[in-house]
């Protein structure tokens, strides 16, 4: 990851393997990857902080539930990695008493997670062994949480993702109709859910805060699945069918993976990434974008996006196919907690350099 000086906002993010940009070791080898993304190439917060000039904090981690010990006490599913409660934990004891209050006024802050807590409770929902109502308000509750907790740490722009479209995911390939129509039926009861409680809680602190909007990978996934993706994004097919399925295989990126939309079981491919990325910097900057076949076109044209793949890519630096370093200011985990003071200083220094701005021109 690139470390090197900053602009003025953060897009600090949380979430799971859809935002991660390398935040778990020994992944496992059947997951396509590029320099530790779970895509060919850079993921969509990368191409957001490229294209708007952010600095990338990335706490995602791939796997991520929302919370590890009550998914672990309803499913047995105990996963080792953090949790979005760990991911904002850590980086709140971070940066703790450390920024200027005032610094954090353009900073954008993401939740992007929900998938893993599906994936790990499903079978138990499907035999009745948990029931689904009280399993999906926990995750609820938990994302709030997180929220409520970020804003009381002086943040006040938000953006929430909703979970994916599942019956487009090559890993449901083998899977039986019924349990694919029960995740879909699941995953739009929690988005449902979700975007309840994301009303509520920008109305509840609206004197607090600026906004919660939300980026929908739902209706994103779902109008994908209806289109023509050879005339939307040049791709020939939802995912290459030489990929080897929720097998344990070593998975070795195909010359060919721009073709796909999805590079290995789960996630997709970049230039999908930097569609995401579009889509997320309009809301941004007009508010939560409604999502449909027009909409989308409009977005591959003005972000050119046909142009993006995983050899040619606006965000490589002349070595970024040998070392994964491209042309983007951003922080794993890691290279966070190395420089927290480093991060603080800088940003709190854009602070008084305002000030003084400000006081010159006012004499």
């Amino acid at each position: 990851m690139s470390v090197s000086s900053m602009n003025q906002g953060f897009l600090i993010v949380f979430g799971d393997s859809y935002s991660s940009v390398g935040n778990r070791e020994n992944v496992p080898s059947f997951y396509a990857d590029w320099f530790t993304r779970y895509s060919n190439g850079p993921v969509w917060d990368e191409y957001v902080a490229f294209n708007d000039d952010y600095t990338l904090i990335n706490f995602a981690t791939g796997g991520a539930l929302t919370n590890n010990s009550y998914i672990g006490s309803q499913t047995g599913v105990y996963l080792p990695y953090n949790d979005l409660v760990d991911q904002v934990a850590i980086y709140e004891d971070a940066f703790s008493g450390k920024y200027l209050q005032s610094s954090l006024q353009n900073d954008v802050v993401v939740i992007q997670i929900g998938s893993n807590d599906i994936f790990s409770g499903y079978e138990k929902i499907l035999d009745g062994s948990i029931n689904q109502e009280i399993y999906f308000n926990n995750t609820i509750s938990t994302i709030n949480s997180q929220l409520e907790s970020l804003m009381e740490f002086g943040y006040k722009n938000f953006v929430l993702f909703d979970v994916s479209y599942f019956p487009i995911l090559p890993a449901l390939t083998f899977y039986d109709q019924d349990i694919i129509d029960a995740l879909d039926n699941y995953t739009k009861s929690l988005n449902d859910k979700l975007e309840v409680a994301r009303a509520s809680l920008e109305a509840q602190y609206s004197n607090k805060i600026n906004y919660i909007r939300s980026v929908s990978l739902y209706d994103i996934f779902k109008t994908l699945n209806t289109v023509d993706l050879k005339q939307l994004l040049n791709i020939t097919a939802v995912y290459n069918p030489k990929l080897p399925i929720l097998t344990n295989v070593t998975y070795v990126t195909q010359n060919d993976s721009d073709d796909y939309l999805f590079s290995g079981i789960f996630n997709p491919t970049t230039r999908v990434h930097a569609l995401i990325a579009s889509i997320f910097s309009e809301t941004i900057k007009t508010g939560s974008v409604s999502i449909n076949k027009d909409v989308l076109e409009k977005l591959v044209c003005d972000y050119d996006l046909i142009q993006i793949n995983s050899y040619n890519n606006p965000l490589y630096t002349s070595n970024s196919s040998k070392t994964g370093i491209i042309n983007v200011k951003e922080y794993t985990v890691e290279s966070t907690l190395q420089n927290v003071g480093r991060l603080a200083a800088i940003k709190n220094s854009q602070v008084y350099k305002c000030r003084n701005t400000t006081n010159s021109r006012s004499s």
